[in-house]
């Protein structure tokens, strides 16, 4: 069993540690005529601190929330 313990980055706006963020992902859809569905493709995505509000989608997580590797403590 590992004693090891990973500690989650600060919110550079408030400083509070962030135990969890909210994450909202932009898609467009359109309409393919020759398969009749939709294809859709991310177009922007959006992180936020729960204390402040602050966009952190740029700094701690350039590549998304789940894509955020912590270090250990």
């Amino acid at each position: 069993m590992s004693s090891q313990k990973f500690k989650p980055p600060n919110c550079p706006g408030c400083g509070k540690p962030l135990l969890a963020v909210y994450e909202n992902e932009y898609w467009t859809y359109n309409f393919d005529e020759k398969t009749g569905q939709y294809n859709g493709n991310l177009v922007d995505m959006e992180i936020r601190c729960p204390d402040c509000q602050i966009n952190i989608t740029r700094e701690p997580f350039p590549e998304g929330a789940c894509n955020y590797q912590a270090h250990l403590l």
